[in-house]
């Protein structure tokens, strides 16, 4: 609590003389570089007047991450909306009704029990042999769990440590003041999203490998593809589907994504891969668990976490935002974007938010001769990059058409050899061999 508070003391306004987008850009750039002081609440807001010629505004609204995560920011910019409340209840009362459990499925329905090898046979199993034999399987996967998150934590240490000592890519250099950038993508229909989906069925996250395909694509271009790898934080939710508290509810792992030259198939899938492997972290869990329940006093120095912090090459998360429009002082607000903090100068901080059906990537570094243009560049090439995948999307889904329409044909074709040979086999005293041939 702040005594004798006043809220116009955390806001500041700007103004454009050109009121370009780009100016705009420079302007919130140098708004998120100033620091905050320790005398106020660590949060700022910043008005900025001239956009189109005074015809639009934009507000940058900062907040230091031990006030909340990106979903408790999300929940507090949310209420500060005419509609805000609203679609809070309605997006806690769509995850309510997500929680609500199905029916009780058969012993062969559930999860672990639906393998291939094993389904056939569970049902016909007696019921007193049931829980022994459930126990038996839970016991076998609880130690293939250990077994692979051993082994995965023992690669990751390596190369994390590898990192640490041999990374090449986006190390700061200057000296002096930092110069940050900041630069966002046009927006993409949340629709499109559902193309890549339907042809590799991946999710969101996945279409995550277009943003490591135009970092990979703007190393190339500037020609500085110096590591194997690209070592991202990526932040992981601990909230609960109905939390949407002012709060930090989250941990995080770094993620390795490969810089070799792929098909945007290929990265797509490798992205699946290394996107699974953090869903399922538990390391990650635990580690959240114990340093919430057991906080160790000092674990968390600033010589220690400096240390942690310069090792990867960035930070990338993804919050989900409002479905629908929101009106704030009586404007509609038109786009939104996010932005997390970077894990240390150079490194890439990059928010993805969705908004009434459309989708914005944000890209925020600093300045840096030997990465000129960064911001920018990066975030035209993600979507270029986005715009290869749906056309490769739209065409593999277009031959997956192609393939069922020729295999109905050759059914049909079949269909017409076995009229024309009917009075052969009409000879055939069982029917069942027709409705068999039809079936094939």
């Amino acid at each position: 609590e702040v005594e004798n508070f006043d809220v116009c003391a955390n806001i500041e306004t700007r103004n454009l003389s050109l009121g370009t987008i780009e100016e705009l850009k420079d302007c919130v750039s140098k708004c998120i570089s100033e620091k905050m002081g320790f005398d106020k609440p660590l949060w700022r807001a910043y008005v900025i007047y001239g956009l189109e010629g005074g015809k639009r505004s934009a507000m940058v609204i900062k907040a230091h991450h031990c006030i909340a995560d990106g979903q408790g920011c999300m929940r507090a910019l949310m209420s500060l909306t005419l509609e805000g409340s609203d679609l809070l209840s309605d997006m806690i009362k769509f995850f309510k009704d997500k929680m609500i459990p199905p029916p009780k499925p058969k012993p062969s329905e559930l999860p672990l029990l639906r393998h291939h090898a094993i389904k056939p046979h569970v049902d016909r199993i007696p019921e007193f042999l049931f829980a022994p034999y459930v126990l038996f399987l839970n016991v076998l996967y609880i130690l293939w769990l250990l077994y692979n998150e051993i082994r995965t934590g023992i690669i990751n240490q390596h190369k994390t440590t590898k990192m640490s000592l041999m990374r090449k890519n986006l190390i700061y250099e200057e000296s002096g003041k930092l110069e940050r950038t900041m630069s966002w993508t046009k927006e993409i229909n949340i629709t499109d999203i559902s193309i890549p989906r339907k042809a590799y069925g991946v999710s969101l996250n996945d279409v995550m490998a277009v943003i490591t395909r135009a970092i990979r694509a703007y190393f190339s271009e500037i020609n500085r593809v110096l590591d194997d790898e690209l070592m991202m934080f990526i932040p992981i939710s601990m909230r609960g589907p109905t939390n949407w508290e002012c709060n930090n509810a989250s941990t995080g792992e770094w993620c390795f994504i490969s810089m070799k030259e792929q098909t945007t198939k290929e990265s797509i899938f490798h992205v699946h891969r290394e996107m699974n492997k953090l869903k399922s972290s538990l390391p990650a869990k635990l580690r959240y668990i114990f340093l919430g329940n057991c906080p160790i006093p000092g674990i968390f120095n600033k010589r220690l976490m400096t240390a942690l912090e310069e090792v990867g090459h960035g930070v990338i998360t993804n919050v989900p935002g409002p479905m629908h429009s929101l009106t704030f002082a009586g404007q509609k607000i038109e786009q939104f974007t996010v932005t997390p903090p970077q894990n240390c100068p150079g490194g890439f901080a990059i928010g993805i938010i969705s908004y009434d059906g459309k989708i914005t990537c944000s890209v925020f570094n600093d300045r840096m001769p030997n990465y000129p243009n960064i911001s920018t560049r990066v975030t035209e090439l993600i979507n270029e990059e986005f715009e290869a995948l749906l056309e490769e999307s739209r065409a593999e889904l277009k031959k997956r058409e192609l393939t069922l329409h020729e295999k109905k044909e050759s059914n049909v074709m079949r269909f017409i050899q076995f009229e024309d040979n009917y009075d052969f086999l009409e000879e055939d005293p069982k029917p069942e061999s027709m409705v068999f041939y039809i079936e094939a």
